[in-house]
């Protein structure tokens, strides 16, 4: 079973992870023992959420073992703007073994003051609010909704449910038709969307079946 870290610090905003942790309990109600979600803390003191929730980490950052990891997950909140030096650490030998990636609102600004940002096209909530990390990769952003790239997916705190989408994809959680129809039907829940989604679902819970989700 792969983990699927997400990184528990105080102010993370709650619906920037939300959508994640509910479809991957979803996907294992399908088809279980692949992956769950692993909460890592800098300690294992509990947080408190954006939202005013008490998470306490099932582990720390110094004892995430990127081998058994899915993917990194780094919520915004409002303490990026400095320290979260160990978890950045972790966030860049992610990425070196090829780990997926993902940085949401403020936590794009975290990565992008390690540096990662530099080489790759990433988005967030804003040009200025990165350039205020003193990155030197603002040529490569994109005005989009999410962006995968190099193994990093970067998204505005306001695009959690595209944000989600990339990460199953890049974790191996949901194949890509099934997770664009659902980010769809969120976007648009048209008659046409939701047979998609539908569609996909059913090909997905049968693909399972056979041993190939």
């Amino acid at each position: 079973m792969k983990n699927i870290i997400i990184y528990a610090m105080d102010t993370m905003a709650d619906w920037e992870y939300a959508y994640l942790t509910t479809e991957v309990v979803g996907a294992e109600s399908v088809h279980p023992g692949r992956f769950r979600v692993l909460f890592a803390g800098a300690t294992a003191t509990p947080v408190r959420t954006l939202g005013g929730l008490s998470i306490t980490p099932e582990t720390t950052v110094a004892e995430v073992d990127l081998d058994s990891a899915a993917a990194l997950v780094l919520p915004g909140g409002q303490t990026w703007g400095e320290g979260h030096d160990e978890v950045l650490s972790l966030a860049k030998r992610a990425v070196e073994a090829g780990v997926p990636l993902g940085a949401i609102c403020g936590a794009t600004f975290g990565i992008a003051r390690a540096g990662l940002l530099d080489a790759i096209p990433h988005t967030s909530n804003d040009p200025s609010f990165l350039e205020q990390s003193g990155y030197s990769g603002s040529s490569l952003y994109e005005f989009r909704e999410a962006v995968t790239a190099g193994g990093v997916t970067t998204a505005s705190g306001l695009r959690p449910v595209p944000f989600t989408a990339e990460i199953l994809v890049a974790a191996g959680v949901l194949p890509a038709g099934y997770a664009n129809a659902w980010r769809e039907l969120n976007a648009s829940p048209t008659l046409a969307n939701y047979e998609e989604y539908v569609r996909q679902s059913k090909a997905f819970a049968a693909a399972t079946r056979r041993g190939h989700p």
